[in-house]
């Protein structure tokens, strides 16, 4: 059997009718509000979607199966989701944001050398503080790492 293993890159399978069965099996375990909640979250009730399609299974995480079924777009190895609600159990589509890994960085450093705080930085590009952090540490006065 074929194992396709991985967090990142993910893709749809190029034949239609694989592709059709993927993606039906994602929607049936997706969790959806209640009618009258127009801007709620679409919980996929685990960390990890895998399914098994003939001889290859699948598994990633489930906002890159939702952002890949709805927007046909291949996310690949640098390509980041973030959730816009804050849920990382969210799959809804409009929720998530694309964004590449190497130009935020370069975003919090230009901040960091504007003299914004990091919690300034971690408002502004919509990451947490620690993340923040953790990406400026070679950044500081003097170009010392931090202890």
């Amino acid at each position: 059997m074929k194992r396709v293993q991985t967090k990142t890159p993910f893709a749809l399978p190029t034949d239609p009718v694989e592709a059709a069965q993927v993606a039906a099996k994602f929607w049936q375990a997706v969790e959806l509000p209640q009618l009258a909640a127009e801007r709620a979250c679409w919980r996929f009730p685990a960390r990890l979607f895998q399914c098994q399609v003939h001889q290859v299974r699948y598994s990633t995480t489930p906002a890159r199966v939702a952002w890949t079924i709805v927007y046909g777009q291949h996310l690949g190895a640098d390509d980041h989701l973030r959730h816009g609600c804050g849920d990382r159990d969210c799959v809804r589509p409009d929720h998530l944001r694309r964004y590449d890994g190497a130009q935020l960085v370069e975003a919090a450093h230009a901040l960091y050398r504007e003299g914004l705080t990091r919690a300034a930085i971690a408002r502004r590009l919509d990451v947490s503080w620690n993340w923040v952090a953790r990406h400026l540490r070679w950044h500081r006065p003097g170009g010392r790492r931090a202890a």
